[in-house]
């Protein structure tokens, strides 16, 4: 019992030491913050505004110490009290403080205070100004003023500008601020906005990437609409003009997303043309090994329901399948990964085409319409690989 007491002891001191240094470290940081320490005044604001472990929130405290940072220039501060306040609804303070942010050039306060006055929220809505504030966030480092901009020039029928700006988002690179579900979605957005220039071939095109890229392979918004309108123009072009247009869906689908795959930038020193890399036996035999590494699950799962004969067993090796498609395609320029995509993708519907299941319907029609971009791309891809074997 002795020897518990003295544990408790222990404990008590302790935590009556831990206390003590922490009450000194916050002293410490008031007095610095109270000297006019801006650094240490941001700090202190973080810290109250979202609490810590030892320093219980407080938004009235945060707030004084974010305005004292703010008067003495910083911008973060600036911009956080312009998070605050609009979070708050109280646009007036919002607003000046973006203002405030923006004029030292805080590339977050200039799209959001764009944001603002692109939507009319909290004042006066004004185009040209949000125009120009995302204009400079973009020169100072912002990852969203391609995106905000695309949408404002698409918005105000600046197609020209819309056009540029969402190229430019879809040849970035792609990280998490402009993951491959968004750039999907621009390859769309470009089919559109060609399609307003009476520009049918180029609609064509990148409608074509974002069916190769995958958009209607998960439940996005509106799907049923957006594949009709995709189709719809690929029905206005011949067989022989989308034939020739293959090798630019080839081309762009690999700039916008195969690009920037490890496994695609590993190989590139065997990169004969844009989307086709031509890898050696012993080369193709490794990367084979390591994809079926990386996809095991999909593989395990593709064995497991293989030779099946039951409904549901056939549906999900379809399934399965389909999603094996997929990586091949995301690896297409390493030939022959193309080709395999397209077998697999033909199996599969082969086999959907038992079922006449209304929720395999649009399922069906969309993995038709990615064979027949993929069946196109794919001998294009066979064309200039066999050309440029014989130009060596």
């Amino acid at each position: 019992m002795e020897k518990n007491l003295n544990n408790f002891i222990l404990a008590i001191v302790a935590l009556f030491l831990t206390a003590c240094a922490s009450q000194s470290t916050l002293e410490k940081y008031q007095t610095k913050a109270d000297e006019g320490d801006t650094e240490t005044q941001v700090l202190l604001a973080e810290s109250y505004y979202f609490g810590t472990s030892d320093l219980p929130k407080n938004k009235k405290k945060a707030l004084s110490y974010y305005q004292l940072a703010a008067d003495s220039g910083s911008a973060s501060a600036a911009f956080s009290l312009g998070v605050i306040y609009q979070q708050d609804n109280a646009y007036d303070q919002s607003v000046f403080y973006y203002q405030k942010a923006s004029e030292l050039d805080h590339a977050g306060a200039q799209d959001n205070l764009a944001i603002l006055y692109q939507y009319g929220t909290g004042v006066e809505k004004d185009m040209v100004k949000a125009e120009q504030l995302y204009l400079k966030a973009l020169v100072n480092g912002s990852e969203y003023s391609k995106r905000n901009l695309a949408v404002l020039y698409r918005d105000t029928q600046q197609t020209d500008k819309a056009i540029d700006m969402f190229e430019q988002i879809l040849f970035d690179p792609t990280t998490k601020n402009n993951p491959y579900r968004f750039k999907k979605a621009v390859a769309l957005e470009l089919m559109d906005l060609y399609q307003i220039k009476k520009d049918q071939e180029n609609a064509y095109i990148w409608g074509s990437v974002a069916v190769l890229s995958g958009l209607f392979d998960s439940n996005i918004e509106h799907s049923e609409q957006k594949s009709a309108r995709y189709k719809a123009l690929a029905d206005t072009l011949t067989d022989i003009q989308k034939d020739r247009l293959a090798e630019s869906v080839l081309t762009r689908h690999y700039k916008a997303f195969q690009h920037y795959e490890t496994a695609i930038e590993k190989y590139k020193t065997y990169l004969v043309h844009d989307g086709i890399i031509v890898l050696p036996t012993k080369e193709l035999v490794s990367f084979t090994a390591y994809k079926v590494q990386m996809k095991k699950d999909i593989y395990g799962a593709i064995n497991f329901y293989k030779g099946k004969e039951d409904k549901k067993s056939r549906i999900n090796f379809a399934l399965h399948t389909l999603k094996l498609a997929a990586y091949h395609i995301s690896l297409g320029a390493l030939t022959p990964h193309l080709n395999m995509a397209r077998s697999n993708i033909e199996e599969s519907i082969h086999i959907l085409n038992d079922y006449n299941d209304n929720n395999l319907a649009n399922l069906k029609a969309n993995s038709a319409l990615k064979l027949d971009v993929l069946s196109r791309v794919t001998y294009a891809q066979q064309g200039i690989a066999n050309q440029e074997q014989i130009t060596e």
